[in-house]
């Protein structure tokens, strides 16, 4: 990895757009190439440090005192995982008064003792990434963030209502932006767009499409590339299990998010990894098609396999029903002919078992996405309850057992039927020819 740093603010235009759980993970992440400092600069809502809060032992030391103290003699900082440092917004057990933190953090002085605390980073701590997770909507602590990063990744949803407050953040930064031009503070700014919790109803075309008419009208100079840059899908699981385990990423690292925050990381300093220092999750980003896929793909594999599972019965459905209707049409017909005919016998005999072999691989179809389901949610709650790191209750080994069994028996009825099928089809074919 290059010695230059990498720091990005997360922003968003309003609260609740999962912007803090995106920040962990992506720390996460980047501490795989690097020592990565995440710093909650959300003073009033303090998310990240509410996360991480259940999990880790935080103490005083925080970022408001330390960006605007400047010098702190005992600045620590809270191991989360292997080269990932946490810091808190505010003391955890004295925080200063609402009215504190609104008279220094609003002073445009805020920006440049954000500056030098990112410096003290590098210089001192040897932090080559540092990720600020700020407050979701329009404040100066924000504005500042957005001053001192490299990179900024604005997070919104689909609705409407969300994207309303993510072009008011736009804007606000476009007058702050306007407001320096020409002076020596002015840098290029660089802003990039993340939609998260996806619906499954939009494809990525469409998408890409309306996205890029919209940000090209609003970003003005804020970015050259009026794309979006990643597309997230909502997952079940994520969203069951928030809260219970910072890291997501770490437990599903083959789910569709594991793979879009990899994505938005070699997007961003791809080209800064050496190839020696990759980690798994990003060695096939490397490769430009698994790339594309990744970029375009906005559906969770959950959700694929819930649809799997329900276009399949409904075929099924279609398909047999069909079958049906011309297997009482022929019955009919013959029973009222020639019911003694051999032949017609033989003729019901097979459409019966057709009938039998049609609808068992129908169903085999469904189990085998039923198979995936349940293997991802098992492994994904095994590795959760296990990291946990406490004596499983009671109703956690409910929940792994009764996972367990569906994996084992959903396989098994597929790998059976298909032996059964293969078997069957062995069977006539020697009886074809043996006549």
């Amino acid at each position: 990895m290059s010695n230059d740093i990498s720091c990005i603010a997360i922003v968003s235009g309003k609260g609740g757009v999962g912007k803090t759980m995106l920040s962990a993970n992506f720390a996460w992440l980047c501490s795989k190439l690097g020592r990565t400092a995440l710093i909650d600069l959300d003073f009033q809502n303090q998310g990240a440090t509410g996360l991480f809060a259940p999990h880790f032992k935080l103490g005083n030391s925080n970022s408001f005192e330390a960006i605007t103290l400047e010098e702190l003699p005992f600045l620590t900082y809270v191991p989360i995982a292997p080269d990932l440092f946490f810091l808190p917004a505010l003391a955890w057990h004295s925080p200063p008064s609402h009215r504190e933190i609104a008279s220094i953090s609003n002073s445009y002085d805020f920006s440049k003792k954000l500056a030098s605390f990112v410096n003290s980073l590098v210089t001192k701590e040897g932090f080559q990434f540092v990720i600020f997770d700020c407050h979701g909507g329009v404040d100066n602590v924000s504005l500042a963030a957005f001053r001192c990063a490299n990179e900024t990744l604005m997070v919104t949803e689909a609705d409407t209502v969300t994207f309303a407050g993510t072009l008011e953040l736009l804007r606000f930064y476009q007058q702050a932006v306007a407001s320096e031009e020409g002076t020596s503070s002015y840098t290029t700014p660089s802003v990039r767009f993340i939609v998260n919790r996806l619906p499954s109803k939009y494809k990525w075309k469409d998408l890409d499409r309306i996205y890029k008419t919209q940000f090209s009208i609003s970003l003005g100079n804020l970015s050259k590339d009026s794309s979006v840059l990643c597309y997230i899908p909502s997952e079940e699981l994520l969203e069951e299990t928030f809260g219970e385990y910072p890291f997501y990423i770490e437990l599903a690292p083959r789910s569709v998010f594991a793979q879009k925050i990899s994505f938005i990381a070699w997007s961003l300093f791809g080209n800064q990894v050496r190839s020696e220092n990759i980690p798994t999750m990003l060695v096939k980003m490397s490769r430009t098609k698994f790339r594309l896929k990744v970029q375009k793909s906005v559906e969770s594999k959950e959700e694929k396999n819930t649809k799997s599972i329900i276009t399949a019965f409904a075929w099924s459905s279609v398909i047999l029903a069909i079958f049906f209707i011309f297997f009482i049409a022929f019955f009919v017909i013959g029973i009222s002919t020639n019911a003694d005919d051999l032949l017609f016998r033989r003729r019901l005999g097979i459409s019966i078992f057709g009938a039998i072999i049609l609808g068992g691989l129908y169903y085999t179809r469904i189990q085998f996405s039923m198979t995936q389901y349940y293997s991802a949610r098992y492994r994904f709650y095994k590795a959760l309850f296990r990291k946990l790191g406490r004596p499983l209750s009671a109703w956690q080994y409910i929940i792994i057992a009764k996972l367990l069994s569906f994996r084992i028996g959903t396989l098994l009825f597929t790998i059976l039927y298909t032996l059964f099928f293969v078997i069957c089809v062995f069977a006539v074919v020697v009886e074809i020819f043996m006549k």
